[in-house]
């Protein structure tokens, strides 16, 4: 089946890709089933996420998985400096902190008015 020019296409207004738009929803199986076709998991929104930035503000540590094992890039910022490491910071979710840091996401990664992950994580801890 030759269908990754639709899958990983953005015919969408805001940017959004089918694989955006199954994390955005935290639709896992959807999310299971596009990745199977390897997607682009690095496309964004015109805001600048990425679907590992959406499935790390979204909580769900299988969807970051998913994405981790098609090498979604971890050191991507949205159009605010942000990573998927600090958008998960900020929401305390240790399980994806870690599994972020394991791919080698950078905890030294500074946003726009300066916050690192470890900011935040003991800022909001």
């Amino acid at each position: 089946m030759d269908n990754n020019c639709l899958i990983s296409s953005s015919s969408f207004k805001y940017g959004w890709t089918p694989l955006l738009l199954a994390v955005r929803g935290n639709f896992e199986n959807l999310v299971d089933l596009l990745v199977l076709y390897r997607p682009n998991a690095n496309a964004c929104d015109i805001d600048g996420f990425s679907a590992l930035m959406l499935a790390s503000i979204g909580g769900n540590i299988n969807i970051v998985n998913a994405l981790l094992r098609i090498n979604s890039y971890v050191n991507l910022c949205d159009r605010d400096g942000n990573t998927s490491l600090i958008h998960a910071s900020k929401a305390g979710y240790e399980s994806i902190v870690e599994a972020l840091i394991e791919a080698h996401a950078n905890v030294d990664h500074q946003d726009q008015v300066s916050s690192t992950p470890q900011f935040f994580h003991f800022h909001f801890d």
